[in-house]
């Protein structure tokens, strides 16, 4: 500016104002240029998906009106893309807890959570009927879900012979889980961001990973708290999902 300035000739003080508060806008409208084409680079990335890969109408329902949900958060809210996806997907991740309902609040369980992986993995079918678990019931609606994930090594249950698939899913499992399904991968760098992960628990690799793998919603603690230990709600886990199945795959 300063040399703009003096090849312009300009002198007055009222003109530099000027001169700088115009300045000063047309950073603030470059700024703001690049963060809508971002987002709009993003959604046409989920379009995009949902249309050319899936070959799904992305707002359609059973009667092709609408996502169904009364209780869906606002188009701006970190979890509606991954909701919509959730509820779109073939095969569907979810169709809500109810015909209009998805309470995006909600706590997961163990079973419902690893059905919910293994649908967005495609629904797999297990290799094998062994069963080690005594409260996993053949007919259950997780029954293959859980077989395919013990096979695939992402989950050993709670014990030798136990799942506890009616058990609420911690923000941690369900990392864990998430690493898992992605192959144990090591993080781009491995210092712990977060005040309440500690350096040697079954999470914190998947924890590290999800913070600098693009997994995490965005809002855990400004990226210092997780809260590994609270009930993984059902708006984390489909945007959990979302993120590595969708917007991080190769």
């Amino acid at each position: 500016m300063n040399y703009v300035r003096a090849a312009m000739g300009i002198t007055s003080s009222d003109t530099i104002n000027c001169l700088n508060d115009f300045h000063d806008g047309v950073v603030r409208a470059s700024r703001s240029y690049s963060y809508v084409k971002g987002t709009l680079s993003y959604r046409v990335k989920v379009y995009n998906y949902l249309v050319n890969t899936l070959h799904l109408n992305p707002m359609r329902d059973d009667n092709g009106s609408g996502i169904p949900f009364v209780d869906m958060p606002d188009p701006s809210h970190w979890a509606y893309d991954a909701i919509v996806w959730a509820y779109t997907a073939n095969p569907q991740v979810t169709n809500g807890t109810g015909s209009n309902t998805f309470e995006p609040n909600k706590s997961l369980t163990r079973g419902e959570a690893v059905t919910f992986l293994w649908r967005a993995a495609g629904k797999p079918s297990p290799k094998s009927s062994n069963n080690p678990f005594s409260d996993v019931a053949p007919g259950a609606y997780y029954y293959n879900a859980v077989l395919w994930a013990v096979e695939q090594k992402i989950t050993n249950g709670v014990s030798a012979d136990s799942f506890a698939p009616d058990n609420t899913v911690s923000r941690g499992e369900m990392l864990t889980f998430l690493w898992r399904t992605a192959g144990c991968p090591v993080p781009a760098w491995t210092a712990n961001p977060f005040v309440d992960v500690p350096a040697d628990t079954y999470f914190t690799m998947p924890a590290i990973w999800a913070y600098c793998g693009g997994i995490l919603v965005g809002n855990e603690g400004n990226g210092t708290t997780l809260s590994p230990g609270l009930a993984c709600s059902r708006a984390y886990t489909v945007t959990y999902l979302y993120n590595l199945f969708v917007m991080t795959a190769g």
